[in-house]
């Protein structure tokens, strides 16, 4: 047998001369190898293996004949899906989110495949012993079948199973789970048939406040060595989050109102009533309000945002700010609870209404479900001060009283037709506005100068004055 010098690296014939007796036979075994793809189709022009039958004792040459070979010889085929990775994206820590990705068979052949972590050289390495024992095994298999003369055409068609369906092939080599980093891959291996497919599922299990980047292999038995020679590369990646809010931003969560680094910094008298939070008590103050056992009361918005990139939710409550503590309380929250989206914010109202007149405390807590219970990210807490008042006016003149609720206003001795003038002035001492009514009776010789009706601001002053033009002699009195 003659083989040209194209085909020696791949054919390999035993025998490849010997001597044939009459009336027996030889068989001649022909084995193809080929370390690149490489398909091959020859006729009597084109045939590179020529046999020559010789005379037994002259040796002379009786007849050459040709032998066509018929070969394809492939790599194992596949394609991925998706391509080259995948993304959970972000996820509350705690939780477990899963995704898929496909191995498929495009080829001729099955193949096995593992998935294993990309730089785990102790894995890779058994791995690669383990193809290469698949490969000594079926050769040995291979030569025994040819030892007993049994036809390799049926020999081949034992595999023929491989065209049984995923789950079959998948249980003649049963496919374990893998965890790589916080990622889950289950089946991480098996065999794929020809035009076959398997869905890895992959699992995510979100842990802490961290990005998860994880680089896996895959290996496919029988491919193209020069393709990715440590394994195909495939990424997955997860972000696991911790849910919270703004906690620190005071001007965004007070953005309706005003905002003072301390008490001490502004004059908290002249904007007592323009609802202001004060970073350093961590209060937020309400002001004062006249109590009343109606409708009266005071409404402010708070904003509560979440910065992060899942959604979160908050419960709102309004407590005593000890347990001991007898005072009603008079400040209350809506809603209880609220589901905020990434990047989004809701508006939180609470209310004040005093009952009495006193000075009233509180504290406001929004707490998030699931999140870090601390004042950074996952509660917001602070005080809460009102107070409930009355309109109060004192009465700076006149100073005489003619008893213990009647003051007097006393005019010195006035001639016919003359005019005098005392003024009554009245001062609000108090936090809240006060408003003063006059009822004036019509008299001939007291006449009330200015409004009759005044609203004073706190801490102000206002002088009505009174005028006297007698008309006649005697003692004149005149009651406001």
């Amino acid at each position: 047998m003659c083989i040209r010098d194209s085909f020696r690296d791949n054919f390999k014939i035993e025998p490849s001369q010997g001597t044939l007796a009459p009336n027996t036979e030889l068989t001649i075994t022909t084995k193809f190898c080929s370390q690149r793809e490489w398909k091959i189709r020859t006729n009597r022009n084109t045939a590179d293996i020529l046999m020559e039958i010789l005379e037994g004792k002259s040796k002379e040459k009786h007849q050459s004949v040709y032998i066509n070979v018929n070969v394809n010889a492939v790599f194992s085929k596949y394609s991925i899906t998706p391509l080259k990775n995948i993304n959970f994206g972000p996820l509350q820590f705690g939780e477990n989110k899963s995704r898929q990705f496909e191995i498929k068979n495009e080829g001729l052949f099955e193949f096995q495949y593992n998935i294993f972590d990309f730089f785990d050289e102790a894995k890779r390495a058994e791995i690669k012993l383990m193809y290469d024992q698949a490969k000594a095994e079926l050769l040995q298999q291979q030569q025994q079948a040819q030892q007993a003369g049994k036809d390799k055409g049926k020999k081949d068609a034992k595999p023929a199973p491989a065209k049984k369906d995923n789950k079959k092939a998948a249980a003649e080599l049963p496919p374990g789970s893998v965890k790589i980093g916080q990622f889950v891959l289950n089946p991480c291996q098996g065999v794929i048939p020809p035009d076959s497919s398997v869905t890895i599922q992959t699992t995510f299990q979100a842990q802490g406040a961290s990005i998860y980047e994880q680089k896996l292999a895959i290996e496919i038995s029988n491919r193209d060595p020069v393709d990715q020679p440590k394994g195909i590369l495939y990424e997955v990646i997860g972000e696991s989050c911790i849910p919270g809010i703004n906690t620190d931003n005071f001007e965004s969560i007070f953005e309706e109102q005003v905002v003072l680094p301390s008490l001490a910094s502004g004059n908290i008298q002249s904007m007592i009533n323009s609802n202001v939070f004060s970073v350093e008590e961590n209060c937020f103050h309400f002001g004062t309000l006249v109590y009343s056992k109606e409708k009266d009361f005071i409404m402010e918005k708070f904003k509560i945002s979440n910065p992060n990139k899942i959604p979160c939710t908050v419960k709102f409550n309004v407590k005593k700010r000890t347990q001991q503590s007898t005072q009603e309380l008079v400040f209350s929250v809506l809603p209880a609870s609220a589901k905020i989206p990434p990047h989004e914010h809701v508006y939180v109202k609470v209310k004040f209404k005093p009952t009495i007149m006193a000075q009233y405390s509180a504290i406001f807590e929004a707490i998030v479900e699931n999140g870090e219970q601390n004042l950074k990210t996952g509660k917001l807490v602070f005080d809460l001060r009102g107070e409930g008042a009355l309109p109060t006016l004192k009465l700076e003149k006149p100073k005489d009283w003619a008893d213990e609720r009647t003051p007097v206003l006393k005019f010195p001795p006035v001639r016919i037709g003359k005019t005098q003038t005392l003024p009554i002035v009245l001062k609000n001492d108090g936090h809240v506005p006060a408003t003063i009514n006059f009822e004036v009776q019509p008299h001939e010789s007291f006449k009330f100068l200015g409004l009759t009706n005044y609203t004073f601001v706190p801490k102000s002053y206002q002088s009505f004055n009174i005028e006297f033009r007698p008309k006649t002699t005697g003692k004149l009195e005149w009651f406001v």
